[in-house]
């Protein structure tokens, strides 16, 4: 698990085994080549508490081995009989809110696919949900020998990250994205709406 602070980052890595406890890499880390991957849904337990529903799967099927962790990754334990799908209700200014990107999943063979991340965000820019699909609404899968990037091969390098904009009546959400030509110079931050149009 690697998170970025609110400054953009990256902290030190976090690794845990599927339950949520602490693990010690016994080897070489790499990407699981047997079809093995996750699925996420984020949870209300007892209409208070949102949490996280882990599926594994294994070529796209189910496996029946679900886990729960809270929205930070930890272990979580749900009363089974007070769980229902999706985030529990929050005050309106802090509500989950859907946003979409364009990927690129250059794949293990050399071509490169796009396709959308969808994800639900909550107001301090934590991700509750994800899912991929294609450009035309199918699921896809993103190869686990490729590399997903948010921009085409060739085209300019950038990064996006997802800001919080505070005052005293509201909490905005934005994107800042910034990025580097070709000679590798910085060039000037463009902020915009989670619809792409210039922010503020």
């Amino acid at each position: 698990r690697i998170c970025k602070d609110a400054d953009g980052i990256p902290q030190p890595p976090e690794d845990t085994d599927l339950d949520g406890a602490a693990y010690a890499v016994q080897g070489e880390v790499g990407t699981c080549q047997n079809g093995t991957d996750l699925e996420m849904k984020v949870m209300c337990d007892g209409g208070t508490t949102s949490f996280l529903r882990w599926y594994v799967t294994r070529d796209g099927q189910l496996t029946g081995q679900p886990f729960d962790t809270d929205l930070n990754g930890v272990a979580y334990t749900a009363d089974p009989a007070g769980v229902s799908v999706g985030p529990c209700p929050q005050d309106p200014e802090c509500a989950p809110t859907p946003t979409t990107q364009l990927l690129y999943d250059i794949r293990a063979d050399g071509t490169v696919e796009p396709f959308l991340r969808h994800m639900v965000v909550d107001c301090e820019g934590n991700v509750l949900e994800t899912n991929d699909t294609t450009l035309g609404g199918q699921d896809y899968t993103v190869d686990p020998g490729g590399q997903v990037v948010a921009q085409a091969p060739g085209a300019p390098k950038c990064e996006a990250f997802l800001l919080c904009d505070k005052t005293a009546s509201a909490t905005t959400l934005f994107l800042r994205r910034i990025c580097k030509d070709a000679d590798g110079n910085t060039q000037p931050p463009e902020d915009t709406d989670l619809n792409g149009a210039a922010y503020p």
